[in-house]
């Protein structure tokens, strides 16, 4: 998926909610699989540096 088709997911249906876009977002531009991002915990994030621990 490219940026252009990512832009025609989000105007395809204007019902995706912003939480869903940002899921859609994240796994865009991470490139992580869905249960990748699944396993993340709270802990697993780090806000000071925007990062977080995936394990796949």
């Amino acid at each position: 998926m490219n940026l252009s088709e990512l832009g025609k997911l989000y105007e395809a249906d204007k019902r995706i909610q912003a939480r869903e876009r940002a899921l859609i977002g994240f796994l865009y531009s991470t490139g992580c699989r869905v249960g990748e991002v699944q396993k993340i915990n709270i802990e697993d994030l780090n806000w000071e540096n925007c990062s977080a621990i995936v394990n796949g």
